[in-house]
């Protein structure tokens, strides 16, 4: 059955120039979508910095060193962009659209605040900007109060202890030493905890995940256009090849290994045109680690999802009876197996239910697998049950080709 096989090459390689415009067409659509889906991402309220203006003297020496510190040195700078101006300008800022909030700070504030009076500051917001009402007004201004009056609690209490004990010299000093420890111990309060970024799925990002995401419907996808290739109207030749020793298993796995080398052929291109001679990594942060000398590994790791997923479609090729409806069948279940899998939403976009039941269809640990090469994880589990998923479908596929060749008999 060698001969058989290299036939089948041979059939793949005299339509591969139009397979490969097809795909070109399908990968260029999906790269537009895949765009499209990171570029809203990026533009959604929860990942824009809250933009918040500060009111006051500019020849406020203390006031300008603190919003340079909160620039620069605070955590905060990494939610919250800060920016000085007149109250005239952020009231018009605001009321457009370009604030979410400002602060005016009185004049003097920082002398009275030395002194331990703490002077009142006004909170401009708008009612639009409920969101930002809710996580800065009530968390971030209290924590700000909060760590303010405490500190110079500490501060004052700790004064007014030096002065009942009159042997201790310089307690101005002192206490400006535990204001200075008070600052570095605020700046560094981030360091009291450690932040996991756990991902979308898998520890991917975002971006990351709809590429695996619309990789995984790439592949889907690909079983269209080999749709006049593999369907057969005629069992004559199939019976024919049986006589001459040619059983269902053996026609099925020359069959189905020259479509399996096609469509990894296919990805393997697409694959290293993408991450190999783009630069994506700020875009697509979990592909960073990806160089030119990595994705000869990263294709192999890709085998068992591309198997899984060719197997199910020459499934369908073998149950298809005319060109028409083997094409409809590839596109509707490419479809929805992709939409119900996570490819065109996040999976925890689905009911729990539905996300179970996504990861027992072969699409579901298709896109599994993908993420976990992609975030070079790897789980024994997944690739085992994709590996009898992939037994039982050919054996189904076997089942059928055998009916085709004996029929009713």
């Amino acid at each position: 059955m060698r001969k058989y096989f290299y036939l089948q090459l041979k059939r793949l390689i005299k339509i591969l120039p139009p397979l490969l415009i097809a795909c070109l067409v399908i990968s260029l659509a999906l790269g537009v979508f895949l765009g499209g889906m990171i570029e809203n991402d990026k533009n959604d309220a929860k990942n824009q910095k809250f933009k918040i203006a500060v009111v006051g003297s500019t020849e406020d020496s203390y006031l300008n060193m603190g919003v340079k510190a909160l620039e620069t040195l605070d955590s905060t700078r990494f939610a919250v962009e800060i920016e000085q101006t007149d109250e005239v300008t952020a009231r018009k800022n605001l009321e457009s659209g370009k604030l979410a909030a400002y602060v005016v700070i009185p004049k003097g504030f920082a002398e009275a605040a030395y002194r331990g009076d703490i002077m009142k500051i006004k909170y401009y917001t708008t009612d639009s900007a409920v969101g930002v009402v809710s996580i800065f007004k009530d968390e971030v201004t209290k924590t700000i109060s909060d760590i303010l009056v405490d500190s110079q609690k500490g501060v004052y209490g700790f004064g007014d202890a030096l002065q009942e004990n009159t042997s201790i010299s310089n307690i101005g000093d002192r206490m400006t030493a535990l204001s200075l420890e008070y600052v570095s111990l605020i700046l560094k309060r981030s360091e009291i905890y450690t932040v996991s970024v756990l991902g979308v799925s898998s520890g991917l990002s975002t971006a990351g995940y709809f590429l695996c995401g619309i990789l995984t419907l790439f592949i889907l996808l690909l079983g269209i256009v080999a749709t006049g290739v593999f369907i057969k109207k005629d069992n004559s030749l199939c019976r024919v090849i049986s006589a001459k020793g040619g059983n269902a298993l053996w026609q099925v796995a020359s069959e189905y290994l020259a479509y399996f080398l096609l469509i990894f052929l296919i990805v393997s291109l697409v694959l290293t045109v993408i991450l190999g001679f783009t630069d994506l990594s700020d875009v697509i942060p979990d592909i960073s680690w990806l160089v030119l000398a990595d994705i000869p590994l990263l294709l192999i790791k890709l085998i068992p999802a591309v198997a899984l997923i060719t197997a199910l479609q020459f499934l369908l090729f073998e149950i298809s009876s005319s060109l028409v409806s083997g094409v409809l069948l590839q596109f509707l279940t490419a479809v929805a197996l992709g939409y119900i899998s996570g490819c065109f939403y996040p999976i925890y976009f689905f009911p729990e239910s539905v996300q179970k039941f996504s990861q027992l269809l072969p699409s579901g640990i298709a896109r599994v697998h993908i993420s976990n090469c992609i975030s070079n994880a790897f789980d024994n589990k997944l690739v085992l049950a994709g590996a009898v998923y992939f037994a039982v479908i050919m054996l189904i596929t076997v089942i059928v080709r055998r009916y085709r060749i004996v029929g009713k008999e």
